[in-house]
């Protein structure tokens, strides 16, 4: 799936409502500065994972979703990851910025927090850079390095 496309249905709110696939054993995380990242899923070639985030308490917050273009079918069928992916992220209830609009992920859940993302799997594809942007910016707001989980 075109990222600009789908970015742009994201915008608007028009991307359809796809099922997602049942939720792959999370025997794959990586751990970063600030929380954990997951495997969780396929929707079309998206790989879907869920973003562990710590807060001030050091409690885990799980409603952070990455939608990654083009990781579905690599992850699935056990291809390298290596190289560099555009994506999605999607922060859904609790405390959240927000962005002047709400959008609709590729599974039909709409949000007010979400925002460009692009990741770069090292030759070494244990090890990651992620680069996330708030709403329609381009400005970088995060960058996460990640790292192969115990």
């Amino acid at each position: 799936m075109n990222f600009m496309r789908s970015l742009g249905f994201a915008a608007v709110g028009f991307a359809a409502a796809i099922t997602l696939s049942s939720p792959a054993a999370a025997d794959v995380w990586w751990e970063t500065e600030n929380g954990t990242l997951y495997w969780d899923g396929t929707v079309d070639d998206y790989g879907v994972f869920r973003y562990m985030l710590r807060d001030q308490n050091n409690a885990m917050d799980k409603n952070s979703a990455f939608f990654i273009d083009g990781l579905g079918p690599l992850y699935t069928s056990g291809g390298s990851m290596t190289g560099k992916y555009e994506g999605l992220w999607f922060k859904y209830g609790g405390r959240q910025r927000t962005c002047d609009f709400e959008v609709e992920d590729p599974n039909g859940v709409t949000t007010k927090a979400w925002g460009s993302l692009s990741i770069e799997f090292k030759a070494d594809e244990n090890y990651f850079t992620l680069k996330l942007a708030n709403c329609e910016h381009s400005e970088i707001s995060t960058t996460l390095n990640g790292t192969p989980g115990l």
